[in-house]
């Protein structure tokens, strides 16, 4: 039997429908997405791989929603306090990978191509794959769904090519998630795209 929110710590409870959120998006019924959203509580800290969660990172999912619905102002309104609140922590996060990796995704909602690729290239630089196979993916991820925001299928797909084929494609990507996840929509009808969640997953 699931507990009340009431009874949750602030941070599950914002773990509880971020995660929510992030469901209604693949389903892509938005207004369930932004409704999930809506009581994700007040969480003033920087996501991080183990803990994504916080205002930035409400934010910028919430940004997504709205640009996935057509409401491209409310989304800029969004994206730009993901950016405001990620601006006025940045002297104590100079080389914080999660940091750069909150900034990509937030300039590229604000369709800043070239801020949002320094700061996905930042991220890889800072935890390179060769390192750590396991959070380098998590930031190629980024870099990679950075490429497709702004429809740029050749590198988007040749970085998505590579994270298939890593020991732990499962925990970081999968051909589902690419089939559903609307950030992969510009480059959807790229017939190599279609042809890579099409194939069966790596073994």
């Amino acid at each position: 039997m699931a507990m009340p929110d009431t009874k949750l710590m602030t941070l599950t409870l914002a773990l509880k429908y971020s995660d929510l959120q992030l469901i209604e998006t693949y389903t892509r019924d938005y207004d369930a997405a932004l409704s999930a959203a809506a009581k994700i509580p007040a969480l003033n800290r920087v996501p991080t791989q183990a803990v994504p969660a916080g205002d930035i990172k409400k934010h910028t999912d919430t940004g997504f929603d709205l640009l996935y619905r057509g409401d491209e102002v409310g989304a800029r309104q969004e994206f730009i306090q993901a950016r405001d609140s990620l601006e006025a922590q940045r002297p104590g996060h100079l080389e914080d990978v999660d940091f750069h990796n909150a900034d990509a995704l937030a300039e590229a909602g604000l369709g800043d191509r070239i801020a949002a690729l320094k700061a996905a290239r930042k991220t890889v630089a800072l935890a390179p794959i060769e390192d750590d196979v396991h959070n380098g993916s998590v930031y190629l991820l980024t870099l990679a769904e950075v490429h497709a925001h702004f429809g740029e299928a050749d590198e988007a797909i040749r970085l998505v090519e590579r994270l298939l084929n890593l020991p732990v494609t499962g925990d970081i990507i999968t051909t589902a998630v690419l089939r559903l996840d609307p950030i992969w929509d510009p480059i959807r009808s790229d017939p190599r795209f279609q042809k890579l969640v099409a194939a069966p997953a790596p073994k």
